[in-house]
């Protein structure tokens, strides 16, 4: 029987590590915890914005073990479970299936150009197989993205059971969950941007990675539009819109590895992790750009501890 999906916040975890590059288990249960004692509902462990590509199966599977330990039996862990090859993200699901993890989320193949019959083809082979539930996982910078119609199809499988919708067209997000509601299929808002026009608009659940580090924002965006206070809700989505310029403002365009970085320093101005040290070797941030971010938080209302 598919398992029941819930509703409410999602946090998308980054992945803390020591000076020397190896994995900090003890500050990814300690950014658990923090997520969860703001209010999140789950946490995705190991995405892209966790390092998914950067890390070893052991990694990943001790990352959701670490979170597993510290949070509630309710609480949510989905797991970036991508591989190279069938088999080998099967053998990553099933590693993840005894770390702890209720789902598993997938892209699409990455590097190379698919066909949509191929990359439905592809899923339903995971999810006939698969041990864990499946959750797709689209990307404006995916180089197959999954078309709408191709997702229809695939919520229809017992074993897939929602996708993290991480775009830029928000009418694309609203033709998805026209499309799928009549399924048992969770859309998962993963664009910032989008969070309060798609609560509006019904959407069951957000997953972004500001949810890690300043979840109060977003439980505040979640709390108004469940209690229907439209005056909330609209002072709300301004204040998002700030905050979104966060995005604007990290050179990730030079190198993603900011991405990562910007979160973690944010996290470590929150008092929860110590450092924001990356994983991609030679990434050193500009000499000014940690001071200027310091700045621009100021100016957003970011709470420094």
């Amino acid at each position: 029987m598919r398992k029941a999906v819930t509703g409410g916040v999602f946090a998308v975890s980054v992945t803390p590590y020591f000076e020397n590059g190896e994995v900090d288990l003890k500050a990814a249960a300690e950014i658990a915890q923090f997520c969860i004692s703001a209010g999140c509902r789950g946490l995705f462990i190991a995405g892209s914005t966790g390092d998914m590509m950067l890390l070893d199966r052991r990694e990943r599977s001790t990352l959701v073990q670490a979170a597993r330990r510290v949070v509630p039996s309710d609480i949510v862990l989905l797991a970036g479970a991508n591989e190279t090859s069938v088999r080998a993200t099967l053998e990553m699901v099933n590693s993840l299936a005894d770390a702890g993890a209720d789902y598993a989320v997938l892209t699409p193949p990455q590097g190379m150009k698919f066909s949509q019959n191929e990359l439905e083809v592809w899923y339903l082979t995971l999810a006939d197989k698969s041990r864990l539930p499946l959750f797709l996982y689209h990307h404006v910078h995916a180089v197959t993205p999954i078309a709408v119609e191709t997702v229809v199809r695939l919520a229809q499988h017992n074993n897939i059971v929602g996708l993290k919708e991480t775009g830029t067209d928000h009418d694309r997000f609203l033709a998805l969950k026209e499309s799928t509601r009549d399924e048992n299929f969770m859309i998962l808002q993963g664009c910032e941007r989008f969070v309060p026009q798609s609560l509006a608009a019904g959407c069951r659940g957000t997953i972004t990675a500001l949810a890690a580090v300043w979840p109060e924002q977003a439980m505040a965006i979640w709390n108004a539009n469940q209690l229907h206070k439209e005056e909330e809700i609209l002072r709300q989505r301004v204040l998002q819109l700030k905050i979104c310029e966060i995005f604007d403002f990290m050179p990730c365009d030079f190198s993603s590895s900011y991405f990562g970085y910007t979160l973690k320093q944010m996290l470590v101005w929150r008092g929860v992790l110590k450092n924001a040290y990356c994983r991609m070797p030679g990434f050193i941030p500009d000499s000014n750009y940690t001071s200027q971010l310091k700045e621009f938080l100021k100016g957003i209302g970011f709470p420094f501890s």
